[in-house]
């Protein structure tokens, strides 16, 4: 029976078993999906995601260090930067103007109060104080943008894939955007945080020793995956015989490691999983031998909506 990898972002919220699950399908999918957005007419996003995850950061934990206060804001100009990479990498909304709108006094008062509240660790203060009517243009998903910059540990951002993925049912098929809809999608990714990280206690990770999953990446993770599946065959031909370990650490005797490989050459309309058991691999670092599965993943045509 065939598997669509449409399916795979749910598949890996339900069944990691690690943070490694979803730091591989960063690593796997996540740049290979902003560069073919990039490739399909988005070509601010690279630079724009690239502000998001590593210049505003780096700027707040600067701001913060020098602050007397310890206290830190965002100013008006990265604001709109901030919405720009939001709606560059989602859908379009008519939001720019009303941002660009805002006063640069009024962004850094509002943001300073919502940092310091995030701060402390008050998701709903923090969101609520940045989404209020004093900032026009900013609601809770823009909002939980500018925080999962400054405290990816606690706060996800709210795009569309990953939101309605976490919520299932009970997001309804549709996202209402509010802040209790958003503190529902973050309790829940902030638990499977939490869940793995207790699953995996004393045990090192390869990618990231040491370092708690953070709701930010779970987000990210399940973001690109279904990204992935959307951009279907223009995606597939960056992307060719590239590995996924989708469980890179079970018991190497009792657990065989998979290895997900994309193919273009597949000329149906759906997207087919084939398994094939391969001999022993050589020698696993840990001295174990171990059989190897790999599965390949054949792509063409796949349809938008899968």
């Amino acid at each position: 029976m065939p598997t669509f990898i449409g399916s795979a972002a749910p598949r890996l919220w339900q069944t990691a078993e690690t943070a490694m699950d979803f730091r591989e399908a960063i690593a796997m999918y996540y740049d290979l999906s902003i560069s073919g957005m990039a490739a399909e007419g988005k070509k601010d996003l690279p630079a724009l995601d690239t502000f998001w995850r590593t210049t505003l950061p780096g700027l707040l934990r600067e701001r913060q260090n020098e602050d007397k206060e310890k206290a830190c804001w965002l100013t008006k100009a990265e604001l709109v930067q901030v919405m720009k990479w939001k709606l560059t990498r989602g859908k379009m909304r008519p939001l720019m103007n009303l941002v660009q709108g805002n006063d640069p006094a009024t962004v850094k008062r509002i943001s300073k109060v919502a940092l310091t509240a995030a701060q402390a660790g008050d998701i709903a203060g923090a969101i609520t104080l940045m989404s209020g009517p004093e900032l026009k243009g900013i609601g809770p998903a823009t909002a939980s943008a500018v925080l999962a910059a400054y405290r990816p540990e606690l706060f996800p951002f709210m795009a569309d894939e990953p939101t309605l993925i976490v919520l299932g049912e009970s997001g309804g098929g549709k996202l209402k955007y509010n802040l209790a809809e958003y503190l529902k999608f973050q309790k829940a990714v902030v638990k499977k945080c939490n869940e793995l990280d207790n699953a995996v206690k004393g045990k090192k990770n390869e990618i990231s020793p040491g370092e708690p999953l953070t709701a930010d990446e779970i987000g990210r993770a399940l973001w690109c995956v279904s990204k992935a599946a959307a951009l279907g065959k223009s995606f597939v031909e960056r992307s060719v015989h590239t590995p996924l370990h989708l469980h890179p650490h079970p018991h190497p005797l009792t657990h065989p490691h998979l290895h997900t490989y994309i193919h273009p050459t597949y000329t149906d309309t759906d997207t087919h999983t084939h398994t094939h058991t391969h001999p022993p691999a050589p020698t696993h670092p840990h001295t174990h031998t171990h059989t190897q599965i790999y599965i390949y993943i054949y792509i063409c045509k796949l349809p938008k909506d899968c």
